[in-house]
């Protein structure tokens, strides 16, 4: 099949559509076989597919005309790299020829196969569009075309999504070559990432998956709290910080990487989700649903929000973690001040569901609540070996969650570290003086927004903010766990302490480098800190990651030194953090 798929025969020529139909055919064959099978079955059958040299194939075919060989070619890819793990057993290199060929296949629009439907000479082609019946007229092909597009593009970006959505995750290293062989990776997925939906196919996740593959190059690794030393540092500033550097400082070279960030969130606020509410009618016109029989519409309109709340906390995060690399990477001042007002509008609080008095406010409610996190399982000798092993949910966890924490503490973070990196720079104090914008503030913000989101008055009710979002969030965990104590329940639990703990560490950072000008609002940060810091150790403990342990717990008794007798800190919680610590130094010896 692999030989059939790889002939060069030139389009015209004289040469027979059925050898394109044979190709066709070939490729979706190969998506077919690699459906069957278990795990096991499906990596050999991928390995022996590499073998062949499928994937120069596939990226031959996406250099060439044919609609449907490149609809063919996107889902073979999106299926190796789903079912069959393709991500774990190709170079960088190559990863990095897929995701830029996957993505320009993404920005192309769709005029290319409405010509080719308009073209008697490659009309034919409708004959295997989904659900067709055969060939289709041609005024009907050509106004399906865009549709049959939509979909492709759809699983397009779902086989770059795939390629980096492995667990464990791919190292920084691994991720760090993947750009460097082709940096254009990073303006590529902005760009995708704020595509508009094609109306007659809203539930597309184009932009929430592009964004999430951002995300998951810049992705901190599970044992590294943001902004929080710890004396364990020196491993991780020597391979995965300095990766994360480079990355960070490619993603800040690339073309206008900072009015595309700000778009990216700005798109998302204009989006419409009328489009949503007419898919009923949608799917009665294309017979097929993305969505299993007996959803209503607030399962669709709930589906779109919370895409579009993972878009937003994805956006948000990355800001947050640039932030650490401001200095290195050349970020100036107007930049930081640019994002402000994204952050800000970030970190209103939110309603709770029965305060909500709207179908809109309802849906507000769980936009603001979406969540990103991940994470896999070793999967027991009995468990179906059929079974995606990284969406188990027994067995043991692996050490690799990939985590975005809401909104309500996404936001808040984001805005206090914009706001550290200004004080540091001992520019915080002179926004208020400032008679006309900075030179390079984006045309998205004003220097009023920017006087008012950096006014005392107003950085005193962020920090207070901050400190009830540390507060909640500590005490969800605290009840996730009360309630239920499985693998799943400690390692979210996990997740709400360690997002507590960067926000507290953010706090700790202002205040520092404020010289205590907003002490008595931030009074209770450290503490907050040192306790959010030990129960994720805790947690780490019961899932034996050890490692994670080890640095949370370190972490805490860093923080906890020189506290103020003021944070009213029990002498009994550091004791407890030290045990912590001995207990993972003893998991590791084990090992």
């Amino acid at each position: 099949m692999i030989t059939v798929a790889s002939q060069n025969w030139s389009l015209g020529n004289d040469v027979p559509k059925e050898r394109f139909l044979a190709q066709y055919y070939a490729l979706e064959s190969l998506h077919n076989l690699t459906l069957t099978g278990n795990e096991f079955e499906r990596r050999q059958l991928r390995d022996d597919m590499l073998e062949e040299n499928l994937i120069a194939v596939c990226l031959q075919h996406m250099q060439r005309p044919l609609c449907i060989m490149h609809g063919a070619v996107i889902t073979l890819l999106q299926t190796l790299a789903f079912d069959a793990f393709l991500g774990e057993q190709i170079s960088s290199s190559v990863a990095a020829d897929i995701i830029e060929s996957v993505c320009l296949y993404t920005l192309a629009g769709p005029d290319s196969i409405i010509s080719q439907m308009l073209d008697p000479d490659t009309a034919w082609q409708s004959s295997v569009f989904p659900n067709s019946g055969g060939i289709l007229p041609i005024d009907k092909a050509a106004i399906f075309a865009p549709l049959y597009y939509s979909m492709v593009q759809d699983n397009a970006i779902g086989a770059a999504y795939s390629l980096m959505d492995l667990f464990p995750s791919h190292s920084h290293e691994f991720c760090l070559e993947v750009l460097k062989k082709k940096p254009r990776i990073v303006e590529l997925l902005l760009d995708c990432a704020v595509s508009d939906r094609y109306p007659r196919h809203p539930e597309t996740q184009v932009c929430m998956k592009s964004c999430s593959i951002l995300g998951m190059f810049l992705q901190w690794p599970s044992h590294i709290v943001p902004g929080v030393p710890t004396p364990l540092d020196r491993s991780f500033k020597a391979h995965e910080w300095k990766a994360m550097l480079k990355m960070m400082d490619i993603f800040t070279s690339s073309t206008d990487w900072l009015e595309k960030l700000i778009e990216l969130w700005m798109h998302v606020q204009e989006e419409d989700i009328s489009p949503v509410q007419g898919m009923e009618s949608v799917y009665g016109d294309r017979g097929t649903s993305f969505f299993p029989d007996g959803t209503t519409l607030f399962d669709l309109e709930s589906y779109w929000i919370r895409m579009i709340g993972a878009i937003r906390i994805i956006s948000l995060r990355l800001i947050a973690t640039l932030t650490h690399a401001a200095e290195s990477c050349g970020i100036t001042n107007a930049q930081i001040e640019s994002l402000l007002h994204i952050c800000y509008r970030a970190s209103g609080a939110g309603k709770l569901p029965h305060q909500c008095t709207s179908h809109q406010e309802l849906f507000e409610v769980v936009e603001y609540g979406a969540e990103f996190f991940q994470y896999t399982t070793s999967r027991p000798a009995t468990a179906d070996p059929k079974s995606r092993a990284s969406r188990d949910v027994g067995g043991i966890a692996v050490e690799s969650p990939i985590v975005a924490a809401p909104q309500c503490l996404i936001g808040p973070t984001a805005l206090v570290r914009l706001l550290v990196v200004l004080a540091q720079r001992n520019a915080l104090r002179g926004i208020q003086a400032l008679k006309k914008a900075p030179t390079g503030l984006s045309s998205s913000t004003s220097l009023g927004q920017v006087q008012h989101i950096t006014h005392p008055d107003i950085i005193r009710r962020i920090i207070k903010i901050s400190q009830s979002c540390i507060i909640e969030r500590t005490e969800r965990g605290r009840c996730l766990i009360r309630e239920k104590k499985d693998n799943t329940d400690f390692n979210l639990a996990c997740a709400f302490f360690v997002s507590s703990a960067e926000l507290s560490a953010a706090l700790v950072a202002l205040d520092t480098y404020t010289d205590g000008e907003y002490a008595a609002e931030a009074l209770g940060a450290r503490k907050q800190l040192v306790i959010a810091l030990g129960n994720a150790s805790q947690m780490a403990l019961n899932l034996g990651h050890y490692r994670r342990a080890l640095h949370f717990g370190c972490g805490a008794v860093s923080a906890a030194e020189d506290i103020p007798a003021e944070e009213g800190l029990d002498p009994a919680i550091t004791e407890k953090n030290q045990r912590r610590i001995s207990q993972a130094n003893a998991g590791l010896r084990r090992r």
